[in-house]
């Protein structure tokens, strides 16, 4: 279990340090990133990455599978909040655009719908490892 829950805790690593990483690119393209914080962040990305990896293949937790699956869907909520909190400096804030799909405007999902997924994800998370 507990191998399981640090593996949890690497995609969130991941997740988090990838949005803060591009929010700082987008956020930044006009003007000069501090390349040391800006490293920092990529080096905490890249650790998640690495644990992710080393956990998965030495030490094959129970269900590792569908924890990846729900640690992902918790993860892209963190690197949405994470990206929102460094472009617009309001870790709750609504991106108001549409993706374009052939001929159809999809919404971009509230933050409501965002935090409900990130909270069905947590729970099944739970009850995969226990």
């Amino acid at each position: 279990m507990l191998i399981q829950i640090i593996l949890i805790l690497f995609y969130w690593l991941y997740f988090i340090f990838e949005g803060t990483t591009e929010a700082s690119i987008w956020w930044h393209h006009n003007k000069k990133i501090n390349p040391k914080i800006y490293h920092i962040y990529r080096l905490l990305e890249n650790l998640g990455i690495i644990g992710i990896i080393l956990i998965i293949g030495f030490f094959q937790p129970d269900n590792w599978f569908l924890i990846s699956i729900f640690s992902a869907i918790s993860g892209l909520f963190l690197y949405e909040r994470f990206f929102t909190l460094v472009t617009q400096n309001n870790f709750w804030f609504t991106k108001k655009w549409y993706w374009k799909v052939w001929k159809f405007n999809i919404p971009y999902p509230s933050v409501w719908i965002q935090v409900i997924l990130f909270w069905i994800s947590i729970l099944i998370l739970g009850k995969i490892i226990v």
